[in-house]
């Protein structure tokens, strides 16, 4: 067993806000934690574990419906915006159990950067990712690349004890 851990309840920057187009499903992970995103119709970025309630297959490859549903590609389970599951195909005329759902993944949306928060959710409400104001400042002198760039980094913590 290692002796580094994530650090989970912090603000991860994921993408830029141009990074996510309304209608496209990204898959993504974040301290080995699977993530499956997108933008919804209203604008909202949205965030789950990638992965559907009835039999784990990774939403991401998966596809969004013209109605603004993840459908899963395994059984075709429709979640909406908020993760609850609105549709089970193979039994339109039965209850959806209340547990038919994904668990959410705090996202917040500042100055042109998406954060995410791996975490407890709890601790999301707490804490407010850094402000990157000079992502969006017109008079910013700094030139963006045209993709991301790879930076050799090490984000972990050492456990002590």
């Amino acid at each position: 067993m290692s002796t580094f851990e994530y650090v989970k309840d912090c603000w991860y920057p994921i993408g830029f806000s141009s990074e996510f187009p309304a209608g496209q499903l990204q898959g993504h992970k974040i301290v080995n934690r699977p993530i499956v995103m997108w933008r919804a119709e209203n604008g909202d970025v949205v965030a789950f574990d990638d992965r559907c309630c009835h039999k784990r297959f990774p939403l991401s490859q998966s596809r969004l419906l013209d109605n603004g549903q993840l459908e899963c590609a395994y059984h075709g389970l429709c979640y909406d915006t908020s993760g609850q599951c609105v549709a089970i195909p193979s039994a339109p005329d039965k209850p959806i159990p209340p547990q038919a759902r994904l668990s959410a993944i705090p996202v917040r949306e500042q100055d042109g950067v998406v954060w995410i928060w791996p975490g407890s959710p709890a601790g999301a409400l707490r804490f407010d990712p850094p402000r990157t104001p000079e992502v969006i400042d017109p008079d910013n002198l700094s030139i963006g690349a045209p993709e991301p760039l790879h930076v050799p980094a090490n984000y972990v913590a050492r456990q002590s004890g």
